[in-house]
């Protein structure tokens, strides 16, 4: 029998450690999110939640379900109308994968966060909870051993973090104590409803189905404690629980760029390691947390860069990474994006806050007559050729060639820098 959520009272009395802690994630009213996949874990969480709340008192127009249908599985469409069904009496939003768009595993993990950070946004919604358990953060673990990482990398995920793909704002994870045998047993026990994504058997789709199928299955099958519960996870989970008390360091120093909207950067960050941090053990969680898939090779050279260089730049997983300066920027946009000249000009008629292609620029009366445009190649600014005034303003390359300027009577007499514009 399927259960429903009014059916399913009971079923955080019967799981006294899971009731404290939802008492501890969400101990007052706040508007949250679930995503909701359609899986076993995802769909033990939404119960979870529910419940929860049910017991709680709490109001029900404050919880959203998001589900993503990206359409790369025949059952897709399926899963979706079962779930719209379900979830009928509830805030139930799906989001839709546009066809001709990339389906690899990154892309559609991106585009998720992106639309989830966008509703959350429009509806002022303070934190999204997701259904990672114990299993999928020993994969993360080993995932990161792989490409090399240091504690944090280790650690990876965490129970309440601000998630960077969010615009800062928090990602609960209620289930990461227990694996996902664990969850198994419990939507089974309460008939639960779920999906199985039968790619998820494929050891070929991922390097994560590879380490589940292959590795961590059959070590927990060889480990039994005596509740039942597998030594190997219990004994994971314990490590875990030590390394987030002694690590103190609760934050991966990633801050937000404002993205130049003719760049085509979907998302960009300043990485502000403090100093006496050590590059080589942070950089892990950095590259996990943004989701760059690097060999070790490719790892321990980005990690040499970075440590050694004051100016440079590679390109990794559809990332730009960028030293300037000293400074260190990592965005998601197509290689060598800023290399594109734009073509624009603008006589100068009045004075205040103009519109000037995608950008409002405040404009004086020095400017009046003037012309504004974009730079180009063999441009002078005040003797210098303006690439070496840029430079010496320490003006990251990524920036430059957007940047309006004013011209008057064959001579450049005004740069707007990157603080200056407002889009």
């Amino acid at each position: 029998m399927i259960s429903t959520f009014s059916s399913l009272q009971g079923l955080l009395e019967q799981m006294p450690e899971l009731f404290a802690q939802m008492q501890e994630l969400i101990p007052k009213e706040r508007k949250l999110a679930v995503a909701v996949s359609g899986g076993s874990d995802s769909m033990l969480l939404a119960f979870l939640v529910q419940t929860f709340r049910e017991n709680q008192g709490r109001n029900q127009n404050f919880l959203f379900f998001l589900h993503c249908n990206h359409k790369v599985r025949r059952e897709s469409d399926d899963e979706q109308a079962f779930l719209q069904d379900f979830f009928h009496q509830y805030n139930f939003v799906v989001f839709e994968r546009v066809e001709n768009t990339s389906a690899n595993e990154e892309s559609l993990r991106s585009r998720r966060y992106e639309q989830f950070s966008r509703f959350m946004r429009e509806e002022s919604i303070e934190a999204l909870l997701t259904g990672h358990n114990l299993t999928d953060r020993i994969e993360g673990t080993v995932l990161n051993m792989l490409r090399g990482c240091g504690i944090k990398g280790f650690v990876g995920m965490k129970r309440v973090e601000e998630h960077i793909l969010l615009d800062g704002k928090q990602v609960l994870r209620p289930l990461l104590g227990l694996s996902k045998e664990k969850i198994q047993n419990l939507v089974e026990d309460f008939g639960i409803p779920y999906f199985h994504d039968k790619s998820n058997d494929d050891n070929s789709v991922s390097k994560r189905n590879l380490i589940r199928n292959q590795f961590l299955s059959p070590l927990a099958e060889h480990s039994f404690g005596d509740d039942g519960e597998r030594a190997f996870w219990h004994s994971r989970n314990l490590v875990y629980q030590h390394l987030e008390q002694q690590f103190l360091d609760k934050h991966l120093f990633l801050q937000p760029l404002k993205l130049n909207p003719y760049r085509g950067a979907s998302q960009g960050f300043e990485w502000c390691l403090p100093e006496g941090l050590e590059l080589e053990k942070s950089l892990g969680g950095v590259v996990s947390a943004l989701n760059i898939n690097l060999s070790q090779g490719e790892y321990l050279e980005l990690c040499r860069g970075l440590k050694e260089s004051s100016d440079g730049y590679w390109s990794f997983g559809g990332r730009q990474i960028f030293v300037s300066h000293g400074k260190k920027y990592f965005i998601k946009a197509k290689k060598a994006f800023w290399e594109k000249e734009f073509v624009l000009e603008k006589k100068v008629t009045e004075i205040g806050i103009q519109t000037f292609g995608l950008y409002q620029i405040e404009v004086g009366e020095e400017l009046l007559g003037a012309k504004i445009r974009f730079a180009k190649q063999g441009d002078k600014y005040q003797g210098k050729s303006l690439k070496k005034r840029m430079l010496n303003q320490k003006i990251p390359i990524f920036r430059r060639n957007a940047l309006p300027l004013a011209e008057k009577e064959g001579k450049i007499i005004l740069v707007w820098k990157p603080e200056m514009l407002i889009f």
